[in-house]
């Protein structure tokens, strides 16, 4: 971990790399690895010692990403000795897999979630060396309770169908636009994540009865959207799957390593304060909804304690409601606001101006700290 002066305001220029494609790999603890991920193990178990369905299916689009400053290579990973030009490994390392079934009036509604990361890692020294998330979600609505052979096809189609979105592109759509730079002095991470009262009081009961599963999917959303628009890697979100700064990655071979996660020279605390739902007057049609949302982002160096940002964002949404509907699904709305608020608030940071800080944070002045906050990020480019 690098010991701060002054924050340089130039990015490191971005030099051409070699990374080592090493397969799909599941993060945790290798023992509860189908508890966690039960539909994805289906999809990774080999027949007759041959690839799996996965590994069959990414390998093509690894091999046809082009992106002029990340050369990925198929051969040599366990094989490299101490001449080797390079130990980077490439993996696509799967966090988190979500399946929720909620029942809403005469419909279940699911919700599938995959959570992913383009994780790259020193082979030789078996630590982290940078992350890019990717998250992938479909929903669908059906009248009878859906059995388990149902909710294995849904997430195989987010895998290997069609259905609109699918992990394995996203993947590959990743590694075509990273800038990989493996002497980067600076890292950034969500450190903590806190859910306030007047949110937990509405959370639907997938999270009520899991909130580590909550605070992780905040996390690595705002990750994801903290890296994408701001075209940054950020170190993975720990809490529930890492101890003393280790992370444990198993291979589709059945390998397992466990990577050392570096200190973060910058930390993020997220804290989901409020939640909160208006009625609108009703009228013969119906009614609107507005959804609101409040999320305090606090990013600091943890060295010094110096504070770059501390403030609340809050996000609204309004949802058109006819008179006709008889069930509203609020969680689906905060959600999407929530999300909103994400990607409106690290997209800001590009250039923020006081119309958009009186509007997000009913504060003018915060385009300074915002400033602020773009700089630091740049130095972990």
């Amino acid at each position: 971990m690098c010991i701060m002066g002054a924050l340089s305001l130039n990015p490191a220029i971005a030099m051409a790399a070699t990374a080592y494609y090493s397969g799909f790999a599941y993060l945790g603890d290798f023992k509860s690895i189908e508890k966690n991920f039960p539909y994805t193990t289906q999809l990774t178990k080999s027949e007759q010692g041959g690839p799996s369905r996965l590994d069959v299916a990414v390998l093509p689009r690894v091999k046809a990403v082009r992106n002029p400053i990340l050369t990925i290579e198929f051969e040599g990973l366990g094989k490299l000795g101490p001449d080797a030009t390079t130990a980077i490994a490439l993996a696509l390392a799967l966090d988190r897999e979500t399946v929720s079934v909620e029942k809403i009036g005469g419909i279940h509604k699911i919700v599938v979630e995959l959570s992913a990361q383009a994780l790259f890692f020193d082979f030789k020294e078996k630590a982290v060396i940078a992350s890019y998330p990717i998250i992938v979600q479909y929903i669908d609505v059906v009248r009878e309770r859906p059995d388990d052979a149902y909710l294995a096809k849904l997430v195989s189609d987010l895998y290997l169908g069609n259905v609109g979105v699918n992990l394995l592109d996203e993947f590959s759509k990743r590694l075509e636009t990273i800038s990989l730079n493996t002497n980067v002095s600076r890292r950034i991470q969500v450190s903590s994540v806190n859910i306030g009262s007047e949110a937990q009081a509405v959370l639907p009961p997938q999270y009520a009865d899991d909130e580590q599963n909550f605070r992780n999917m905040l996390a690595q959303q705002f990750s994801s959207y903290l890296s994408v628009n701001q075209k940054i890697p950020v170190l993975p979100y720990t809490a529930g799957y890492a101890i003393s700064n280790r992370m444990a990655a198993r291979f589709e071979d059945g390998s397992v390593f466990d990577l050392k996660i570096p200190e973060p020279d910058y930390t993020i605390d997220l804290d989901l304060a409020k939640l909160r739902r208006i009625d609108g007057p009703q009228s013969a049609a119906g009614m609107s909804v507005i959804y609101g949302a409040q999320v305090k982002i606090k990013v600091s160096e943890p060295l010094s304690g110096k504070r770059y940002f501390d403030a609340p964002i809050k996000q609204g949404a309004s949802k058109g409601v006819p008179k006709s509907q008889e069930n509203v699904d609020d969680w689906a709305a905060f959600q999407e606001t929530i999300l909103q608020l994400m990607n409106n608030f690290t997209s800001a940071l590009d250039a923020p101006t006081a119309e958009w800080a009186e509007k997000h944070a009913s504060d003018k002045s915060l385009t300074s700290s915002m400033s602020d906050l773009r700089k630091v990020l740049q130095s972990c480019k």
